[in-house]
């Protein structure tokens, strides 16, 4: 008899345990819910060089219009394992250039839905290039740092 409830304690704090674990790496943190915020009006428009926007949105230093496939230059800095822009928006079918800069270490990122990955070296600056072809929001993701999302590629229709 003792050996039952012995066997049901165990299953009851091995699926406690389970559940627990599960909960803390699947529900998502309130920086997380608050990062992506697509209701703030400012992230549905498309930043030009110039404009004054909230401080989390990276805006182009560079936009060349060149028929049906637009230009735009970002330049980001990486520190404290995070990067000084949360997001980047731009429009369907844009080539994008992003300069990252790393200052305290090194950093290697990836948006794993474009199959973009680059390492940036501690004081230097590494470039990306790419088309953006697909639509949405895609997440930017530091292998190696604690809180692997830094940010968010928006691309718009």
């Amino acid at each position: 008899m003792k050996k039952d409830y012995l066997i049901l304690f165990l299953a009851i704090f091995v699926l406690l345990g389970v559940f627990i674990i599960l909960a803390i790496n699947f529900y998502p943190s309130q920086t997380k819910k608050e990062a992506l915020n697509i209701e703030n009006p400012q992230i549905q428009k498309i930043p030009e060089p110039g404009d004054v926007v909230d401080e989390k949105i990276a805006v182009p230093s560079t936009k060349v219009e060149t028929g049906k496939t637009n230009f735009r230059k970002f330049y980001l800095n990486l520190n404290n394992e995070s990067l000084d822009k949360t997001y980047i928006i731009a429009q369907k079918d844009e080539i994008l250039n992003i300069e990252f800069n790393a200052s305290d270490k090194d950093y290697d990122l990836s948006v794993p839905q474009y199959f973009l990955m680059i390492s940036v070296p501690k004081g230097k600056s590494k470039i990306i290039e790419f088309q953006a072809t697909r639509e949405g929001n895609f997440k930017i993701i530091c292998d190696n740092c604690k809180n692997k999302e830094i940010g968010y590629l928006m691309i718009k229709k």
